[in-house]
């Protein structure tokens, strides 16, 4: 069986990755809200990852906000976490929602090519009310 977790094997509670790179997921009226605020690397990406996957779970078909406002630094496995967390969310009905993320989100997606592949709003806030308010 394949692991549906490809980063798994890394110390999600090393004190050392909670000063690079911090995750909070939350559940905020009808969404379920990833907040990453750091830098997103190969040492640290496995804790954005496995919020995500259970965000996405406990999402239930609803909606998944991953809030990157705060992200200073994304390399290609912060890239890879969210495409996929992306192809989770489609397996499991959900609706993923980039929010924020400003030029050190963006500009890699565009790099990679991937930037269509996903929906963005402004903020987390605007995603919770605009979803809560459909």
């Amino acid at each position: 069986m394949a692991s549906t977790n490809q980063f798994r094997t890394a110390d999600l509670d090393n004190p050392e990755l909670s000063e690079l790179l911090s995750v909070r997921v939350s559940r905020e009226d009808t969404a379920v809200v990833v907040t990453a605020s750091g830098e997103i690397d190969l040492y640290t990406a496995p804790r954005l990852a496995s919020a995500l996957q259970q965000a996405i779970d406990d999402a239930h078909g609803g909606l998944v906000v991953v809030d990157l406002t705060d992200v200073t630094f994304m390399a290609s496995s912060g890239i890879s976490v969210l495409t996929t967390g992306l192809s989770h969310a489609q397996q499991r009905d959900c609706r993923i929602l980039l929010a924020g993320g400003g030029r050190p989100v963006h500009r890699p997606l565009e790099a990679a090519g991937l930037h269509q592949h996903f929906e963005y709003v402004p903020s987390a806030s605007d995603a919770v009310q605009h979803h809560s308010n459909v």
